[in-house]
């Protein structure tokens, strides 16, 4: 548990949502994709992993939505990816969490702030917490140093 495996990707979509239900579905749909291809990838190197792997989500609606046994109506294009997401769920081998969107990573791409947040944005996008203590100390005094310098 002390280390793990971070994948990030941005692509221009080729649809557009119409709702914010459909592109959180999108959203989380992708993300269990990404999280197959690194398990099937680990798996495959006979890598040991944590079980079950955990996916984050900000939308505790959508989020319970694929737990639950709900139906909504008007929504057959989106049926497919939902089945896919609840039988993933079903499972057991991935868990959606809930994670605020103001700590999700991507998220901070469209915030400005400070260069300590900067610092922590820098940490979790590209796990660089998993190279411990020591080494974001460093980090932090860098951060410390530019800002006093006025950077």
């Amino acid at each position: 548990e002390d280390a793990g495996a971070v994948k990030a990707k941005c692509k221009a979509l080729v649809n557009v949502n119409v709702s914010s239900f459909e592109a959180e579905l999108e959203a989380l749909f992708r993300s269990m994709k990404s999280i197959r291809e690194i398990q099937n990838i680990l798996d495959d190197m006979e890598v040991e992993r944590v079980k079950p792997s955990r996916g984050f989500t900000d939308n505790k609606a959508m989020q319970q939505f694929v737990k639950s046994d709900g139906v909504t109506k008007g929504v057959k294009h989106m049926e497919m990816r939902l089945w896919a997401l609840r039988l993933e769920y079903l499972k057991g081998d991935i868990r959606f969490e809930y994670m605020p969107g103001t700590e999700i990573p991507a998220d901070l791409l469209t915030k400005l702030g400070p260069i300590t947040k900067h610092w922590k944005y820098v940490k979790d996008i590209l796990g660089l917490g998993l190279m411990g203590e020591k080494w974001m100390k460093q980090k932090d005094l860098l951060a410390k140093e530019l800002l006093e310098e006025g950077m």
